[in-house]
């Protein structure tokens, strides 16, 4: 198996600053970000795995939901 098959590209948010990184995810569920060292700028080495909204609901990320412009 190859390195690509086995790590999967995220997104990630550190659980203590919530600092937003692209980072990798191993197989075993750690979260490593991509170019900083193995924890976040402020120290901590927490986090999760930021996942997208659902189209039936956009608000399951925390964010207020974007109004589709009509045609």
């Amino acid at each position: 198996m190859s390195q690509s098959e086995s790590v999967t590209r995220i997104v990630a948010v550190c659980r203590a600053c919530e600092s937003v990184f692209v980072s990798e995810q191993q197989p075993d569920g750690t979260i490593r970000p991509i170019g900083v060292s193995e924890e976040c700028t402020c120290g901590d080495g927490d986090f999760r795995r930021v996942e997208a909204p659902t189209e039936s609901d956009p608000s399951e990320a925390g964010g207020a939901a974007i109004p589709r412009p009509s045609d």
